[in-house]
């Protein structure tokens, strides 16, 4: 099966291992051991966060990036594994999935942004959280489980947006698929939770990828028909792609 390189230095990487040889380096020299991996390698601490947030070629025409934090994570919401789910939970789910599972330790650092759309009012976060080596797919499993036991619960969920606008939410169909990972998309719908001349109907999505260590999340709300199902994939598998587990742009912590 083929792999496919991430960038031009990576394919001739490959290419050097494919044929055996690689510049300046002796071949089956056991005397020079690997350096070894950073114990912690953080998301949020790099200088310039362009190379690992989506970026205008990532976007449909007209987004922008609005505004990004960092930090060292939110707290984590405990999610039960069985039992019944209750509005709360979802809530938290449309919130702040980041937020919505149960990991041996909390989020080791985090980054969010949000684009909006020029015209239509669309909106898209993104987050990227770091936790334990190898545990996100994990993860991201937990609060896939979470997501469809929302779906079934078929019930507007009481919740905010970003701005505090308050909004009812339905979550409908939930899809899985492997994109720059594992992960899943779930469908939904707003309104306005609040006056007649508040937040007008939108519909979207919201999708977590895990690979390695990192949790990628992005939800895309718009206008009715501004934002597609199909949407959901894609977006979902460039921010994923955006991130290598094993890159340089996870750098170890300044000591």
């Amino acid at each position: 099966m083929r792999t496919r390189c991430r960038s031009a230095l990576s394919c001739g990487i490959m290419a050097g291992l494919a044929s055996g040889a690689m510049i300046g380096v002796p071949v089956g020299d056991s005397t020079r051991p690997n350096p070894p991996l950073p114990a912690d390698r953080f998301v949020a601490s790099q200088p310039d966060l362009a190379p690992v947030l989506l970026g205008p070629d990532d976007l449909p025409a007209g987004y922008r990036l609005v505004a990004h934090a960092v930090g060292s994570g939110s707290a984590v919401v405990d999610v039960a594994e069985t039992g019944p789910v209750d509005v709360d939970r979802c809530r938290r789910l449309f919130e702040r999935p980041w937020s919505a599972a149960a990991v041996e330790q909390p989020p080791r650092d985090q980054v969010v942004a949000h684009h909006l759309a020029t015209g239509s009012g669309a909106a898209l976060r993104q987050s990227l959280t770091l936790l334990a080596p190898d545990s996100a797919t994990t993860v991201a499993g937990r609060i896939g489980a979470l997501a469809h036991r929302c779906v079934v619960l078929a019930v507007s969920v009481p919740a905010s947006l970003d701005d505090g606008s308050p909004v009812a939410v339905r979550f409908h169909r939930q899809e899985r698929f492997v994109g720059g990972g594992t992960g899943w998309s779930v469908l939904l719908s707003i309104a306005s939770a609040g006056a007649a001349d508040g937040v007008p109907p939108q519909a979207g999505f919201l999708s977590v990828t895990g690979q390695g260590g990192v949790l990628t999340t992005v939800r895309h709300l718009g206008p009715i028909g501004a934002v597609t199902p199909g949407d959901a994939v894609r977006m979902a598998s460039r921010a994923a792609a955006k991130v290598d587990p094993d890159a340089s742009l996870l750098r170890p912590a300044a000591r």
